[in-house]
């Protein structure tokens, strides 16, 4: 029996329905967990991709403590590169912006197998929406490992310490001891959202909030840091628009 260059079309076009259709009944009977791992790994797997997005720290009294900006792309499967904005009306503008937040640190943390993760409604058609909560543990530890970091930051802060090196080791000094203070009576809980592509499970976008409660000299604070980091996934060609 001879096939002609159309029925090979058509079987090659019958056999990529069949694969489409059974792929698509794999992923819906996907738990919400299996389902986050593709996205997930859709996202390590890829060579690069851009992202961007903003930090905000939010105080006691509900003001805006601090607004950070960030821009940049990973390549090479995960050498990160990003340039930040400050947002902050407080900003100094004689100094370049850094940050100690890592964008792709609370992926990390989500992956530690203790989180909760849920399938969320959602409006957009091609788009699959999970709420994720970080074990409490794994919440504060995430948090207290970045201020620990911002503090040993300030350790290596040249301007800072050649003002004053005295007075400046003294201060760095009590800060320590006072945040290992606060560390030790601090509760944090961390929720997410995060949103990937139906069709190739890339993600989209990833949402946080998290709640610091604590108290310092008898007196009981609650601060609140909210971020944003959006994906962009690279052409073909390896550019990423």
């Amino acid at each position: 029996m001879r096939f002609t260059t159309w029925s090979r079309l058509a079987c090659a076009g019958f056999a990529m329905t069949c694969l489409q259709g059974c792929m698509n009944a794999g992923t819906s009977n996907l738990s919400a967990e299996d389902a986050f791992a593709l996205s997930a790994s859709a996202l390590s797997g890829s060579e690069s991709y851009g992202l961007s997005g903003e930090v905000s720290v939010i105080d006691s009294g509900g003001f805006v403590a601090n607004k950070l900006a960030y821009e940049g792309e990973v390549t090479g499967h995960g050498n990160l590169n990003v340039q930040w904005t400050s947002l902050s009306a407080k900003a100094a503008a004689e100094r370049p912006v850094e940050s100690n937040y890592e964008p792709l640190d609370l992926l990390k943390s989500i992956q530690d197998k203790t989180a909760v993760i849920k399938y969320a409604g959602g409006t957009v058609p091609d788009q699959v929406r999970f709420t994720i909560k970080l074990d409490d543990a794994v919440a504060k530890r995430r948090i207290a490992d970045q201020l620990r970091k911002e503090l040993s930051a300030l350790e290596q802060d040249k301007v800072l310490l050649e003002r004053n090196p005295r007075q400046s080791a003294k201060v760095i000094s009590n800060a320590k001891t006072t945040l290992e203070d606060v560390l030790s009576g601090l509760k944090v809980t961390t929720n997410c959202e995060w949103y990937a592509n139906k069709r190739t499970w890339f993600p989209k976008k990833l949402q946080e909030e998290t709640v610091l409660q604590y108290e310092w000299k008898g007196k009981a604070y609650r601060e609140k840091r909210v971020s944003v980091t959006n994906f962009r996934a690279a052409s073909r060609s390896g550019t990423i628009d």
